[in-house]
């Protein structure tokens, strides 16, 4: 091989090292206060909190059993890749629609109205600014599981096993 070659690889390949990790590192300190966030969250009781339903009725929304509370926003991919996920759970009988709750943290209920008519859910879709700033969500989509009322975990951003944890919690 010629020697020349040799050093343009060598040269790329550490550019594009030098790359990934800069990539990481501002990847982890764009996320790091969303961990720490969630991580302080863990064990907090939300029982006082009222969630009201999206439906006509407006009902609040009791914590009293294991539920968990998916924050999102209609134009998230990733949040729309988990409510399929989720869904799929639900058609094959592995969690109760029940224990799903989706808030929208961004948008107005009307807009939210517009996007569940056009993706019908089977999910209970809530309202709880009161939530979010409480928990002080910033990013989506953000998954809460509740044990009668209390925080037990949190996760933000796309997983790879959070439906599997959403599966075994419920």
């Amino acid at each position: 091989m010629n020697r020349n070659f040799k050093n343009k690889i060598k040269d790329k390949f550490t550019l594009s090292n030098i790359l990934f990790t800069m990539v990481l590192i501002i990847v982890i300190v764009m996320q790091a206060p969303v961990w720490l966030n969630n991580f302080q969250n863990i064990g907090m009781n939300l029982n006082d909190i009222k969630i009201r339903s999206l439906s006509k009725s407006e009902q609040l929304i009791p914590l009293d059993a294991n539920k968990v509370i998916v924050f999102w926003f209609s134009n998230c991919a990733p949040c729309k890749l988990e409510m399929k996920r989720l869904k799929a759970s639900v058609d094959d009988k592995k969690i109760n629609k029940d224990n799903l709750i989706f808030i929208n943290i961004f948008e107005s209920k009307t807009k939210i109205k517009k996007f569940l008519k056009r993706n019908p859910y089977p999910f209970t879709f809530g309202s709880s600014p009161s939530l979010v700033k409480r928990l002080g969500i910033t990013a989506t989509p953000t998954m809460v599981f509740l044990e009668n009322g209390d925080i037990r975990y949190m996760s933000s951003g796309m997983s790879l096993i959070g439906i599997f944890l959403a599966e075994l919690f419920l």
